[in-house]
């Protein structure tokens, strides 16, 4: 070559291995590098990020923001400026289970409730504490002195159950160590306290609805006379309480808003980190959600659902008449109170369905036809001869199903989710599908997704070769040989529960 020559290289994309088996688990995706040498870059949406992660020799993963409608997710590699060709895209959706409450029973005047073990306690304005289980059965109760109770919190110590019973009309704090009548006062000069909470720090928690809105703070060890400081102010009518590791928040009435503070120190005090929350009273934290009663000048009391970003409020619970106290069990169910009931509610769900064509997992999958509709077990009814449906998708054990590896290489008995002993049966006498018990190794139990492009595939039978086809919506699913109709497309999303 002569001196000085020119010399122009042309980097050519597809020289480095292509990532691939692009999952999604614990808010995380991850993938297998082709090439441990180079760097990744992901695409989420519209956003790039170049990230590496190595967690095993080839193994790859990074977390990713939580999303609410969808999120479209891929990753090429890159090494010497050469790129590889993109990973078959991830499809991410979410979708919430609903909540599910019931009262569970009656009592008149609650204003504060606690969980320890299986036993709820309700605490009365009056000063008399209905002691619960789960399905709302009394056993038994204890009496604490006079009246005008505001809250109360709870926890377990060893074997001990110990309460914290708040009563701001004669500035006096309670603490019930198990279930004994007439316990001591504890606390004997704190104004305008009106909720606690007992985070698992060695203290107690409780908000004051004084002129400073405060937040104070005691030893829960301490037998008498505790010595109690300031932990936050500047709040404005605060109510209930409740914590995450990381925050505290509280009702702030005043501002008909939600505070979060910060749980190490005080700090980083947000007063109003959700707004437009009519007159919230009670708090709890579950599943990922925040939980509260909101009370109006009557009727017509609510629980709402907020994310723990302070995002997207809705309504889960209406009808209520004077909503109060709220509380989360450690199994996750809530229970709170109104004027004159106690309720039970198992939170909301968060879930992300991935679309996937080719079968990395066992599942839970969700199928999914076009027009909205999903493959479904009729009234979840699983006796053979069942019929299995396209019907309107909604979020019910009855369209979840399980992929396991058929006898036949490549196919797969499709397995309803509540019971793995009953699978999709091809009933070759009518060309439709139902439900059968499963038989290891029979060809019209086994079926084949095949990639037909765009994230879609074909449902196809190993018995004769006839394509699962959605023709008749609310009715049986068809068996038919292939068109390109759209009622033979299907997309199989896996349910990841988060």
């Amino acid at each position: 070559m002569a001196e000085n020559a020119e010399v122009t290289l042309v980097l050519e994309g597809g020289k480095v291995a292509s990532p691939s088996n692009l999952t999604f688990r614990d808010e995380k995706i991850s993938w297998t590098a082709g090439d441990v040498r180079a760097s990744h870059e992901v695409s989420l949406g519209m956003s790039e990020i170049t990230i590496l992660e190595m967690v095993n020799p080839g193994i790859c993963e990074m977390s990713i923001p939580k999303f609410k409608e969808g999120l479209t997710v891929s990753v090429r590699a890159k090494r010497n400026d050469n790129y590889s060709a993109a990973s078959s895209p991830l499809i991410l959706k979410e979708r919430i289970q609903a909540e599910q409450s019931n009262a569970i029973a009656q009592v008149s005047n609650a204003r504060g409730v606690a969980v320890v073990d299986d036993t709820i306690y309700v605490l009365r304005i009056a000063g008399y504490v209905p002691r619960f289980l789960a399905d709302g059965t009394e056993r038994g109760s204890v009496t604490p002195p006079g009246s005008g109770y505001t809250g109360m919190a709870a926890y377990k110590d060893g074997a001990r159950y110990v309460k914290f019973l708040l009563r701001p009309d004669s500035h006096l704090v309670y603490k019930m160590v198990d279930d004994t009548n007439n316990p001591p006062v504890w606390i004997k000069d704190l104004r305008n306290s009106q909720d606690a909470v007992v985070p698992g720090d060695g203290y107690v928690y409780i908000t004051c609805s004084d002129s400073d809105g405060r937040i104070v703070k005691a030893p829960v060890d301490a037998s008498a006379d505790p010595a109690v400081t300031p932990f936050a102010t500047g709040l404005n009518s605060p109510r209930g309480i409740a914590a995450d590791s990381t925050f505290f928040y509280v009702a702030n009435q005043g501002t008909n808003s939600i505070a979060r503070i910060r749980r190490s120190d005080g700090s980083d005090k947000n007063i109003n980190f959700v707004q437009g929350v009519t007159k919230p009273e009670g708090i709890a934290i579950a599943s990922g959600f925040m939980y509260i009663t909101c009370a109006s000048t009557g009727s017509g009391d609510k629980v709402m659902r907020v994310r723990m970003d302070g995002s997207d409020r809705v309504d889960v619970v209406s009808g209520l008449t004077g909503a109060r106290a709220m509380t989360t069990a450690t199994d996750g169910t809530i229970y709170f109170v109104d004027a004159s009931k106690l309720f039970k509610m198992s939170p909301g769900k968060r879930e992300i369905l991935t679309r996937v064509v080719s079968v990395r997992a066992r599942g839970p999958y969700y199928l999914r036809v076009v027009d909205g509709l999903s493959v479904n077990l009729a009234g979840g009814n699983t006796a053979d001869g069942s019929d299995v449906l396209a019907w309107p998708e909604g979020v019910g054990q009855n369209e979840r199903w399980i992929l396991d590896e058929g006898s036949i290489p490549g196919f797969h008995y499709i397995v309803c989710a509540g019971n793995t002993d009953k699978a999709i049966t091809y009933n070759a006498k009518y060309q439709t599908a139902e439900i059968g018990s499963r038989i290891v190794g029979e060809k019209r139990q086994q079926w084949q997704l095949q990639d037909i492009g765009d994230g879609w595939c074909r449902i196809v039978s190993a018995a004769d070769g006839l394509f699962l086809t959605a023709d008749n919506p609310r009715n049986r699913l068809a068996l038919k040989p292939p068109t390109a109709s759209a009622d033979q497309k299907f997309q199989s999303f896996q349910v990841v529960l988060v």
